[in-house]
């Protein structure tokens, strides 16, 4: 593996991550996506990457807010509400309204109403192909979004670097 010095393309796959991970981030606390937001605006040298992917790790190892969750399911929802159903709609503003009333503010595992209303968004991002919810880490949080793959090759998020695997 080769460290990436070169910083367009460490740039170009910072706002690959950042498009993976930035509802994940929203629904840790929006005052988190405001902060990650700014720095994705402005990587324009390696100490500004690297300091980008090193809040984002950061952030991404705290508890999901309840309202910063609510938040963020009802922006996502945006973007299929056109598409969906009486029943979908109605299914939808169901679950979130019980996710709205649930009695904790922090949590780390996704259960209940919550849960719910993030499948409901999972199946109509695949039902409707909304190309953009389809790579999102908080719908789909299998996503490998530390390994990146271009025309330039293969690289690999590892801590606030980023290297060039092949």
């Amino acid at each position: 593996m080769e460290l990436v010095e070169n910083v367009r393309i460490a740039r170009s796959s910072a706002e690959k991550i950042w498009a993976t991970a930035k509802y994940d981030v929203m629904g840790r606390g929006y005052q988190h996506y405001k902060s990650l937001s700014k720095q994705a605006g402005n990587l324009h040298d390696l100490p500004a990457i690297h300091h980008f992917f090193q809040s984002l790790r950061v952030v991404s190892g705290r508890p999901y807010d309840r309202r910063g969750c609510i938040n963020t399911l009802e922006h996502m929802w945006g973007y299929v509400k056109k598409d969906a159903g009486s029943k979908e709609k109605e299914t939808f503003q169901h679950d979130l309204s019980e996710a709205a009333e649930l009695p904790y503010d922090h949590f780390y595992e996704w259960c209940g109403s919550m849960e719910k209303t993030r499948q409901l968004l999972s199946h109509l991002a695949w039902k409707y192909q909304k190309d953009y919810l389809l790579r999102s880490l908080i719908l789909f949080p299998d996503t490998d979004y530390h390994i990146l793959q271009n025309r330039k090759g293969t690289f690999m998020l590892s801590g606030d670097r980023l290297w060039k695997m092949d």
